[in-house]
Parts: C-alpha cells; structure tokens; sequence
C-alpha cells in the first residue's frame, strides 16, 4: 500500500450534527419493555418461589397473578402492582417478586429502569 497524500478533511458546520426539526424527544428514565417469545431478556438472577397460601391450598385454588413491575437501574424490584389472578394469591406473588433480582436493562450504555409484567403461576401438581 503507497500513500502519496495526506489532506485534512473540510470542516463541518456543527448543525449537520443538529437532531432534525421533525424530531421527537425521547424519555429513557423508563422503559415499558414488551416481551416476544424467544427473547432472553429479562434475566433473573435470583428468584424467590412464591409460598402457596395455606387458604388457597385447602381450597384447590390455582392460577396465575399477573404483576407489572418497575425493575431499577440496579436489578431490584423497585415497584409492583397487580394487574390480574385470583385475590387470594396475590399476596403471595408479590412477596415473591419483591425479592426476585435481574440483570440490569443497558439502554447506551447506562443501566435504566424498565418496567415488566410477570406471571407467577400457582398450580398444585
């Protein structure tokens, strides 16, 4: 390989590195991720298994709650709320996904809050 000159390249006006007037702001303080089948994330770390309620045992109550949560930039369930399942199971999930820990969400760079819904199948089998 020869290389018979060397020039510097014209200067740029700093507007060509301007975002476009059409272009819409975008909040990364949270991200509602929606999971497709097959897709690896979220990774849990740490799972707690939920303690099927003596009431709802004794009663042959099974089923799945489902809980939308905010998972931190450090991993941790930073909040829960129900969405769905039978009311004397709910307690139960939530006490077990509280203390459930996840790879932290990397959106360029920086780990970011992103918010989930899990289910938490109960069944007597």
């Amino acid at each position: 390989m020869n290389l018979d000159v060397v020039e510097d390249l014209p200067t740029t006006a700093d507007a060509i590195f301007d975002a476009p007037l059409t272009a819409l702001p975008v909040d990364l303080s949270k991200i509602q991720l929606y999971l497709l089948k097959g897709v690896a994330w979220p990774d849990v770390l740490k799972k707690a298994v939920p303690e099927y309620p003596q009431a709802a045992r004794a009663s042959h109550i099974q089923g799945t709650v489902k809980v939308r949560a905010t998972i931190g930039p450090n991993g941790r369930v930073e909040s829960m709320q129900v969405l769905d399942g039978p009311k004397i199971l709910r307690d139960a999930a939530l006490d077990a996904v509280k203390q459930w820990i996840y790879r932290p969400f990397d959106v360029m760079g920086l780990p970011r809050p992103v918010e989930i819904d899990i289910q938490v199948v109960f069944t007597m089998g």
